[in-house]
């Protein structure tokens, strides 16, 4: 009798689960989990906070010498990525709640857990520690997802338009000539051109295009990065908890509730004076 009721409702909990099309379904609340609150939270964080252009500056004047952008844009590109981790975590743990929400309709609209109690709190608890479980796994590998973005800035990337290309759109955006190389061959602090002679005076000396050159790089690497997560995050997700949960989760309540040996009290009948 146990097993014929873990197996019913385990049957119609991988229905919902797969059942995409259908908007009543998990299907549907997690595609709304995943491709719109995600999709807008990722979206939604703007990299140029109000104090960023002063960042900027301040790690310029902090490296001596001539530097290339490159350099300036790794640094406040790796912080940016942080602040990426808190949405791809709070994405996931919308994803277990639901989970919960299901486990609480089905049995709610299954009698045999309104006839038998006890069996419905043990198997409660039982489908939630297993899940509680799976999010230890599934919390790591969606930090990793963000940890690997900030542990190599690949710009390399065919999509992101940095040095040369970036200096030439931001100097074309600000209506600033290109200038000509000075004799001694020094390097500009971002754009590895060549520093001005006194013939050509920066109209920006106060770093103004160096500012903006760091922050054209960080907005095209940012778009990359929220392209990525947007489509990895769910991804891992669903590879280790919501499929993890589709295949596993019936042995959990099966092993648990079969070792016990106490079917009289599981199977203990509701009184009408009695608890749930």
């Amino acid at each position: 009798m146990l097993l014929s009721i873990i197996t019913d409702f385990m049957k119609e909990f991988r229905t919902i689960v797969e059942r995409k099309e259908d908007q009543s379904s998990s299907g549907d609340r997690m595609g709304f989990i995943f491709h719109h609150l995600f999709d807008a939270s990722i979206k939604n964080i703007d990299p140029f906070d109000p104090a960023l252009d002063m960042d900027i500056r301040t790690i310029l004047y902090a490296f001596s010498g001539p530097i290339r952008a490159m350099s300036v844009f790794q640094v406040l590109v790796k912080q940016l990525i942080t602040r990426l981790k808190e949405p791809s975590l709070k994405c996931y743990h919308l994803v277990p709640d639901d989970f919960i929400l299901i486990l609480e309709e089905l049995l709610e609209k299954t009698p045999a857990f309104h006839r038998y109690p006890t069996l419905r709190a043990r198997f409660h608890s039982t489908v939630v520690n297993f899940l509680n479980a799976a999010m230890v796994p599934t919390i790591k590998l969606v930090s990793d997802i963000v940890a690997i973005q900030a542990c190599y800035i690949n710009t390399k990337h065919p999509d992101f338009i940095g040095g040369p290309n970036a200096t030439a759109i931001v100097r074309a955006r600000m209506n600033t000539p290109q200038q000509h190389p000075a004799p001694h061959g020094s390097e500009s602090v971002l754009d590895g051109q060549e520093k001005p002679t006194a013939k050509a005076p920066d109209p920006f000396p106060d770093g103004t295009v160096d500012v903006e050159i760091t922050k054209f790089m960080m907005q095209s690497y940012y778009s990359i990065l929220k392209r990525d997560l947007i489509d990895m995050v769910p991804k891992a997700i669903w590879l280790n908890f919501v499929e993890h949960a589709a295949q596993n989760l019936e042995r959990a309540p099966v092993n648990e509730l079969y070792n016990e040996g106490e079917m009289e009290e599981l199977f203990g009948e509701s009184q009408p004076d009695g608890g749930k």
